[in-house]
């Protein structure tokens, strides 16, 4: 939480003290659309609540096009949206971020962060803020209700240092980790108990 009017954070790092500064979403990331159209790329990602997953692309389960040429391909540090069907599903998470190189669909809108400026990993969990506020679901229109990449250009933001990027983005991923570890422990406790 931030104090009112002031870009100041409630919870700090030692060491750190200062307004956060603020900016827009094109001055921190730039859009990415690198058609896979040789087929140079076939490591098939797909995004699923949240979290970019490995997908076999000779799989035939699910909605699979005849070619993938048409698919975008993706860097490790690439930030992806899906805003496809947001007046049907409420509950999907809309942001991931890639820890590969790979092809995604071009359905998707991706984005790389300026590097010199922002944290991969902390973009993604502030956007991943954002996806848990529901932000998007109020950004899109039509009776499709979707977003472009037009739609995001003048989203602000709210940053920190790079230095105090770090040390939060390390921490959630932290905490991340543990809740995963005991979701997955306690997921074996109730099967053991049934």
């Amino acid at each position: 939480m931030m104090e009112n009017k002031r870009k100041v954070p409630e919870i700090r790092f030692a060491g750190f003290e200062g307004e956060w500064s603020d900016g827009i979403l094109t001055e921190v990331a730039k859009k990415r659309k690198i058609l896979n159209s040789n087929m140079q790329e076939h490591n098939l990602l797909s995004l699923s609540y949240g979290k970019i997953k490995r997908k076999d692309i000779r799989s035939n389960k699910g909605l699979l096009p005849s070619s993938f040429s048409s698919y975008q391909i993706i860097d490790k540090d690439t930030i992806v949206f899906r805003f496809t069907d947001l007046q049907n599903d409420q509950k999907s998470l809309r942001v991931g971020l890639s820890y590969e190189k790979g092809i995604v669909s071009s359905a998707y809108v991706c984005v790389d962060p300026v590097k010199e400026i922002f944290m991969p990993k902390f973009l993604y969990w502030l956007l991943h803020y954002y996806d848990t506020q529901k932000v998007f679901y109020k950004m899109g229109d039509g009776i499709r209700q979707t977003i472009t990449y037009d739609d995001l250009r003048e989203m602000a933001l709210i940053f920190p240092s790079k230095e105090e990027q770090i040390l939060t983005a390390n921490a959630i991923n932290h905490i991340d980790d543990k809740i995963a570890k005991q979701e997955l422990y306690c997921r074996k406790l109730r099967n053991l108990k049934t």
